[in-house]
């Protein structure tokens, strides 16, 4: 029998929590098993329970914690679910440390809700989705997909867990406008060096040049 792709919210807006949850449930395959304002309340439901996936806002209320702090904490919790970074900023420095701290999707507030459900769908099948207008201040996009699998299988992984440290940071000041020149210059590493890595990261997370990926 198919199961539900079990969700869960964070959002310090009871409103915005309200909207996910209708535009979520209006879908038979998803069920929201909890909406939280404050991270404490979610750390303690995934002590319990592996949600499927967990849609957070980035920027909590204030004395809450970091939107990079969340994602790792919530990794170390539950490895297994996938994570969807839901932000009114635009800031190529934050949708790129989102998914370099291993966010799956970075979405828009602005993101209609008809379009929250199949943007769910698309990461769970393994892609990286980005809504468009923040993809536009990007410069690369994912276009294949990683290892992940849809609820009821097993070997799930976040494809930033596949990237060495050295790799990982390339990759971010790629998506953050660096060229390999630039990138060379700061790590003091020669520009081989950088373009290697470059071309390992690129291929391990299936990005290419441009666009991002929108259902």
């Amino acid at each position: 029998m198919e199961r539900f792709i079990e969700t869960i919210l964070l959002d310090d807006h009871s409103v915005i929590l309200k909207g996910l949850e209708c535009a979520l449930t209006a879908d038979e395959k998803i069920q929201v098993c909890g909406s939280f304002i404050h991270s404490n309340s979610l750390f303690q439901y995934l002590e319990i329970s592996k949600p499927d996936l967990l849609i957070a806002d980035y920027v909590l209320s204030p004395g809450d914690i970091s939107g990079k702090e969340l994602i790792s904490k919530v990794q170390k919790l539950s490895p297994e679910t996938v994570i969807i970074v839901m932000t009114g900023n635009y800031n190529r420095n934050v949708i790129s440390t989102a998914l370099a701290s291993g966010a799956t999707g970075v979405l828009s507030k602005k993101t209609p809700l008809e379009k929250i459900p199949s943007s769910l769908k698309a990461v769970l099948e393994g892609k990286v989705v980005i809504y468009p207008a923040m993809s536009d201040s990007c410069n690369y996009r994912r276009t294949t997909t990683s290892n992940q699998k849809i609820p009821g299988n097993s070997g799930r992984s976040n494809f930033s867990q596949d990237l060495s440290v050295r790799e990982r940071s390339v990759i971010q000041a790629i998506i953050q406008g660096k060229k390999v020149t630039e990138i060379a210059r700061d790590k003091c590493r020669s520009v081989k060096t950088i373009s290697s890595q470059k071309q390992s990261a690129l291929k391990k997370t299936g990005y290419e040049e441009r666009t991002g990926t929108y259902p």
